[in-house]
């Protein structure tokens, strides 16, 4: 079961490794697909925070009073940034295993090995046997020059 991190804070205690992210702890250094990616403090430390509490969900109350010592009643949209310049800095074509839960804080989950195919389920739009998913809407523009096109 799903347990919510709120009001014990656990620290990161040792380096993280799943098969495309790594976190070295007393370097302050993380590499994800082989590749270093330099992180200020404050997003590092919200990174190997969620990294260390894997599959919990964190609350923002646990994270805001952990890592920035804000009083508990704070409101506070700081956490959200280094969340979104988080997953901007370490997207590709599945994101982050950030998520949001919302309404609590946020959870990680660890990274699929590339040769075991996506950590993503299988959804029904997947199969062969059910509906063709319907494309990306466009905007108007979009659609205007296409229709006036030769």
């Amino acid at each position: 079961m799903d347990r919510t991190v709120e009001t014990e804070f656990f620290n990161p205690a040792a380096d993280y490794a799943d098969p495309r992210l790594k976190i070295y702890l007393e370097q302050r250094r993380v590499r994800f697909d082989g590749a270093v990616v330099p992180l200020p403090d404050r997003e590092f430390d919200v990174l190997a925070t969620l990294a260390a509490n894997e599959g919990r969900t964190v609350s923002r109350r646990a994270l805001l009073t952990g890592l920035w010592n804000f009083p508990p009643g704070l409101k506070s949209r700081t956490l959200d940034v280094h969340i979104h310049r988080l997953r901007t800095r370490l997207k590709d074509h599945e994101g982050l295993n950030l998520e949001t839960v919302f309404g609590v804080g946020y959870r990680f989950r660890r990274f699929a090995d590339p040769a075991e195919g996506s950590a993503q389920p299988e959804s029904a739009l997947d199969s062969d046997d059910g509906p063709a998913p319907c494309p990306k809407p466009m905007g108007a523009v979009a659609a205007l020059s296409m229709a006036m096109a030769p």
